[in-house]
């Protein structure tokens, strides 16, 4: 399976650093810029299937993407949503006590929401149903910055360590391209984080 990956457009919390995790977000002008472009850059691409998370950020990047492929029915899904940082979703990144949470920062689960953890198993679930219903299949996803970094390195066998330090120092772009080869042999990257 060829996975294309392409992170939804700029939002308001974006600009604001604000923690989105499973709520909607608000799409900025440049957002929709953003989506205008990409959607440019992938027109003359051939795509098998598509899906995209069901936030709204992400539903209305596929929905512009979409219009040049009339014949192409995004799937949405649960499963492709970013990280459910439950009650601190919408609070500011810097006031977010997550030294106050028992654990590692792998383990660490904010009140109703999930830990690194939980979203590394369900990025390889929907991965591993991805595969099964689309081998040798090109596939389109439109999806969340975190959510492209845990399938980047579930691609590169990442340990966790490896995995913390992707999360920690690899910034995903608004509206980039990133492209993987899952194979039964060796996984390979085409391409990662590209806005061009």
């Amino acid at each position: 399976m060829h996975l294309v990956l392409v992170r939804h457009g700029e939002t308001e919390e974006n600009v604001r650093s604000i923690s989105q995790g499973h709520t909607h977000g608000t799409l900025t002008d440049r957002g929709y810029e953003q989506i205008r472009t990409v959607a440019e850059r992938l027109s003359a691409r051939t795509f098998d299937a598509a899906y995209t998370s069901d936030l709204k950020r992400c539903t209305e990047t596929a929905r512009i993407i979409g219009a040049n492929f009339p014949d192409l029915i995004f799937t949405t899904t649960e499963k492709a949503r970013e990280r459910n940082n439950g009650e601190f979703q919408g609070m500011f990144h810097k006031d977010i006590r997550w030294d106050s949470i028992e654990g590692t920062w792998f383990t660490r689960r904010p009140p109703g929401g999930e830990s690194i953890q939980d979203l590394r198993n369900r990025a390889q679930n929907l991965i591993n149903e991805l595969r099964e219903k689309h081998d040798g299949e090109t596939v389109l996803l439109v999806t969340h910055g975190g959510l492209i970094r845990i399938i980047y390195a579930i691609a590169q066998n990442k340990t966790e360590e490896e995995l913390g330090d992707i999360l920690q120092n690899t910034i995903v772009q608004n509206t980039s391209i990133s492209e993987i080869k899952f194979s039964p042999d060796k996984n390979e990257i085409l391409c990662w984080n590209s806005l061009e």
